[in-house]
Protein backbone atom coordinates (compact mmCIF):
# COMPACT_ATOMS: atom_id res chain seq x y z
CA UNK A 1 0.00 0.00 0.00
CA UNK A 2 2.83 2.39 0.90
CA UNK A 3 4.67 1.53 -2.33
CA UNK A 4 1.50 2.20 -4.30
CA UNK A 5 1.10 5.57 -2.61
CA UNK A 6 4.69 6.55 -3.33
CA UNK A 7 4.30 5.45 -6.94
CA UNK A 8 1.15 7.55 -7.30
CA UNK A 9 2.90 10.53 -5.72
CA UNK A 10 5.87 10.14 -8.05
CA UNK A 11 3.61 10.00 -11.10
CA UNK A 12 1.82 13.13 -9.88
CA UNK A 13 5.11 14.99 -9.43
CA UNK A 14 6.28 13.88 -12.86
CA UNK A 15 3.03 15.09 -14.41
CA UNK A 16 3.07 18.33 -12.37
CA UNK A 17 6.73 19.30 -11.85
CA UNK A 18 5.66 22.65 -10.46
CA UNK A 19 3.70 21.09 -7.60
CA UNK A 20 6.56 20.73 -5.11
CA UNK A 21 7.95 24.24 -5.78
CA UNK A 22 4.42 25.60 -5.35
CA UNK A 23 4.01 23.82 -2.02
CA UNK A 24 7.38 25.19 -0.94
CA UNK A 25 6.36 28.73 -1.89
CA UNK A 26 3.06 28.38 -0.03
CA UNK A 27 4.84 27.09 3.07
CA UNK A 28 7.19 30.07 2.94
CA UNK A 29 4.26 32.48 2.79
CA UNK A 30 2.37 30.70 5.58
CA UNK A 31 5.48 30.71 7.76
CA UNK A 32 6.17 34.40 7.16
CA UNK A 33 2.48 35.21 7.57
CA UNK A 34 2.23 33.41 10.90
CA UNK A 35 5.36 35.18 12.13
CA UNK A 36 3.84 38.51 11.13
CA UNK A 37 0.49 37.66 12.72
CA UNK A 38 2.15 36.70 15.99
CA UNK A 39 4.65 39.57 16.11
CA UNK A 40 2.31 42.46 15.24
CA UNK A 41 0.49 43.82 18.32
CA UNK A 42 -3.33 43.67 18.14
CA UNK A 43 -3.62 47.46 18.18
CA UNK A 44 -0.53 48.19 16.12
CA UNK A 45 -2.22 49.19 12.85
CA UNK A 46 -4.87 51.89 12.50
CA UNK A 47 -6.17 50.33 9.29
CA UNK A 48 -6.50 46.91 10.88
CA UNK A 49 -8.34 48.38 13.87
CA UNK A 50 -10.94 49.83 11.51
CA UNK A 51 -11.42 46.56 9.60
CA UNK A 52 -11.65 44.74 12.92
CA UNK A 53 -14.26 47.16 14.23
CA UNK A 54 -16.32 46.73 11.03
CA UNK A 55 -16.29 42.96 11.64
CA UNK A 56 -17.50 43.50 15.21
CA UNK A 57 -20.41 45.60 13.94
CA UNK A 58 -21.38 42.88 11.47
CA UNK A 59 -21.12 40.26 14.20
CA UNK A 60 -23.69 42.24 16.17
CA UNK A 61 -25.99 42.45 13.14
CA UNK A 62 -25.18 46.05 12.17
CA UNK A 63 -23.86 47.62 8.98
CA UNK A 64 -21.68 50.61 9.92
CA UNK A 65 -21.57 53.93 8.11
CA UNK A 66 -18.46 55.92 7.32
CA UNK A 67 -19.09 58.15 10.36
CA UNK A 68 -19.76 55.22 12.71
CA UNK A 69 -17.14 55.54 15.47
CA UNK A 70 -14.60 52.82 16.05
CA UNK A 71 -15.34 50.91 19.24
CA UNK A 72 -12.88 52.74 21.41
CA UNK A 73 -13.76 50.78 24.54
CA UNK A 74 -12.65 47.58 22.80
CA UNK A 75 -10.08 48.63 20.22
CA UNK A 76 -8.48 51.24 22.45
CA UNK A 77 -8.40 54.19 20.03
CA UNK A 78 -7.94 57.59 21.62
CA UNK A 79 -10.18 60.46 20.44
CA UNK A 80 -6.94 62.19 19.42
CA UNK A 81 -6.12 59.41 16.95
CA UNK A 82 -6.80 60.05 13.28
CA UNK A 83 -9.30 57.88 11.43
CA UNK A 84 -11.34 57.04 14.52
CA UNK A 85 -14.42 56.21 12.45
CA UNK A 86 -15.09 53.09 10.38
CA UNK A 87 -14.07 54.77 7.14
CA UNK A 88 -13.88 51.41 5.30
CA UNK A 89 -17.64 50.94 5.63
CA UNK A 90 -18.03 52.00 1.99
CA UNK A 91 -16.99 48.42 1.17
CA UNK A 92 -19.54 45.56 0.97
CA UNK A 93 -19.68 43.27 4.04
CA UNK A 94 -18.71 39.81 2.71
CA UNK A 95 -15.17 39.90 4.09
CA UNK A 96 -16.35 41.26 7.42
CA UNK A 97 -19.06 38.62 7.75
CA UNK A 98 -16.40 35.92 7.35
CA UNK A 99 -14.13 37.71 9.82
CA UNK A 100 -16.98 38.05 12.32
CA UNK A 101 -17.28 34.27 12.40
CA UNK A 102 -13.53 33.84 12.86
CA UNK A 103 -13.09 36.59 15.47
CA UNK A 104 -15.88 35.34 17.72
CA UNK A 105 -16.84 36.99 20.99
CA UNK A 106 -14.87 40.04 22.15
CA UNK A 107 -16.02 41.27 25.54
CA UNK A 108 -12.91 43.08 26.78
CA UNK A 109 -9.35 43.96 25.84
CA UNK A 110 -8.25 40.62 27.29
CA UNK A 111 -9.99 38.91 24.36
CA UNK A 112 -8.16 40.97 21.74
CA UNK A 113 -4.96 38.93 21.20
CA UNK A 114 -6.77 35.67 20.42
CA UNK A 115 -9.49 37.43 18.42
CA UNK A 116 -6.97 39.26 16.27
CA UNK A 117 -4.94 36.08 15.74
CA UNK A 118 -8.01 34.13 14.62
CA UNK A 119 -8.90 36.89 12.16
CA UNK A 120 -5.33 37.00 10.88
CA UNK A 121 -5.33 33.24 10.38
CA UNK A 122 -8.39 33.58 8.16
CA UNK A 123 -6.60 36.27 6.15
CA UNK A 124 -3.64 33.93 5.67
CA UNK A 125 -6.01 31.19 4.46
CA UNK A 126 -7.64 33.57 1.97
CA UNK A 127 -4.26 34.68 0.64
CA UNK A 128 -2.88 31.15 0.37
CA UNK A 129 -5.91 30.14 -1.69
CA UNK A 130 -5.41 33.25 -3.83
CA UNK A 131 -1.79 32.27 -4.48
CA UNK A 132 -3.01 28.85 -5.64
CA UNK A 133 -5.36 30.47 -8.15
CA UNK A 134 -2.56 32.79 -9.29
CA UNK A 135 -0.41 29.70 -9.90
CA UNK A 136 -3.22 28.07 -11.89
CA UNK A 137 -3.53 31.21 -14.04
CA UNK A 138 0.17 31.14 -14.88
CA UNK A 139 0.11 27.38 -15.41
CA UNK A 140 -2.71 27.74 -17.92
CA UNK A 141 -0.77 30.41 -19.81
CA UNK A 142 2.73 28.89 -19.74
CA UNK A 143 1.99 25.17 -19.52
CA UNK A 144 2.21 22.59 -16.71
CA UNK A 145 5.91 21.93 -17.21
CA UNK A 146 7.07 25.53 -17.10
CA UNK A 147 9.04 26.53 -13.97
CA UNK A 148 7.83 30.13 -14.28
CA UNK A 149 4.48 29.83 -12.39
CA UNK A 150 6.03 28.41 -9.22
CA UNK A 151 8.93 30.87 -9.44
CA UNK A 152 6.57 33.84 -9.65
CA UNK A 153 4.52 32.60 -6.68
CA UNK A 154 7.72 32.10 -4.66
CA UNK A 155 8.83 35.66 -5.42
CA UNK A 156 5.43 37.11 -4.51
CA UNK A 157 5.30 35.09 -1.28
CA UNK A 158 8.55 36.68 -0.07
CA UNK A 159 7.74 40.33 -0.85
CA UNK A 160 7.72 41.97 2.62
CA UNK A 161 4.87 44.41 1.97
CA UNK A 162 2.68 41.67 0.47
CA UNK A 163 3.31 39.37 3.42
CA UNK A 164 2.63 42.17 5.91
CA UNK A 165 -0.69 43.29 4.41
CA UNK A 166 -1.95 39.79 3.64
CA UNK A 167 -1.30 38.39 7.11
CA UNK A 168 -3.39 41.00 8.92
CA UNK A 169 -7.14 41.68 8.97
CA UNK A 170 -7.47 43.51 5.65
CA UNK A 171 -10.16 43.00 3.03
CA UNK A 172 -7.39 42.91 0.43
CA UNK A 173 -7.00 39.22 1.29
CA UNK A 174 -10.45 38.09 0.17
CA UNK A 175 -10.31 40.53 -2.75
CA UNK A 176 -7.07 38.84 -3.84
CA UNK A 177 -8.68 35.40 -3.62
CA UNK A 178 -11.84 36.31 -5.53
CA UNK A 179 -9.90 38.34 -8.09
CA UNK A 180 -7.40 35.59 -8.93
CA UNK A 181 -10.20 33.00 -9.01
CA UNK A 182 -12.18 35.16 -11.46
CA UNK A 183 -9.07 35.63 -13.59
CA UNK A 184 -8.45 31.88 -13.67
CA UNK A 185 -11.97 31.05 -14.86
CA UNK A 186 -11.86 33.89 -17.37
CA UNK A 187 -8.62 32.49 -18.80
CA UNK A 188 -10.19 29.02 -19.00
CA UNK A 189 -13.17 30.40 -20.91
CA UNK A 190 -10.87 32.18 -23.34
CA UNK A 191 -8.45 29.29 -23.87
CA UNK A 192 -10.73 26.26 -23.64
CA UNK A 193 -14.18 27.52 -24.50
CA UNK A 194 -17.57 27.61 -22.84
CA UNK A 195 -18.31 25.09 -20.13
CA UNK A 196 -20.90 25.03 -17.35
CA UNK A 197 -18.33 24.59 -14.57
CA UNK A 198 -16.16 27.39 -15.92
CA UNK A 199 -19.15 29.67 -16.25
CA UNK A 200 -20.33 28.91 -12.70
CA UNK A 201 -16.80 29.36 -11.37
CA UNK A 202 -16.57 32.77 -13.01
CA UNK A 203 -20.02 33.71 -11.70
CA UNK A 204 -19.14 32.78 -8.11
CA UNK A 205 -15.74 34.46 -8.22
CA UNK A 206 -16.98 37.73 -9.71
CA UNK A 207 -19.94 37.80 -7.31
CA UNK A 208 -17.54 37.29 -4.40
CA UNK A 209 -15.27 40.07 -5.67
CA UNK A 210 -18.21 42.47 -5.95
CA UNK A 211 -19.41 41.55 -2.45
CA UNK A 212 -15.95 42.16 -0.99
CA UNK A 213 -14.77 45.52 -2.30
CA UNK A 214 -16.12 48.31 -4.48
CA UNK A 215 -13.16 47.73 -6.81
CA UNK A 216 -14.65 44.28 -7.41
CA UNK A 217 -16.77 46.00 -10.05
CA UNK A 218 -13.66 46.03 -12.25
CA UNK A 219 -13.38 42.26 -11.79
CA UNK A 220 -17.01 41.89 -12.87
CA UNK A 221 -16.40 43.99 -15.99
CA UNK A 222 -13.32 41.92 -16.88
CA UNK A 223 -15.22 38.67 -16.29
CA UNK A 224 -18.15 39.78 -18.44
CA UNK A 225 -15.76 40.81 -21.19
CA UNK A 226 -14.14 37.38 -21.14
CA UNK A 227 -17.55 35.71 -21.21
CA UNK A 228 -18.73 37.79 -24.18
CA UNK A 229 -15.55 36.99 -26.11
CA UNK A 230 -15.91 33.30 -25.26
CA UNK A 231 -19.52 33.28 -26.46
CA UNK A 232 -18.57 35.07 -29.67
CA UNK A 233 -15.76 32.65 -30.41
CA UNK A 234 -18.00 29.69 -29.62
CA UNK A 235 -20.65 30.91 -32.06
CA UNK A 236 -17.99 31.67 -34.68
CA UNK A 237 -16.63 28.14 -34.27
CA UNK A 238 -13.15 26.91 -33.51
CA UNK A 239 -10.89 27.39 -30.50
CA UNK A 240 -7.19 28.01 -30.92
CA UNK A 241 -5.17 27.97 -27.75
Amino acid sequence: MIRGSWASLRRLIEAEPGLLPLLGALLIFVGLGLAQALATPPLGSIDERVHFSYALEVRDGNLPEIETPVREEIVGLSPKKSRNTIWVSNHPPLFYAAQALAIGEVESEDDLPEAFFRGRLLSIVFTTAGLCFAYLCLRELFGPRSPLPALVIALVATVPHFTHIMSLIHNDTLAFLTGTAALYYAILLLTRGLDTRRYLGLLLATSGALACRISGLLVVVAGLTALVIACFRDVSGGWAR
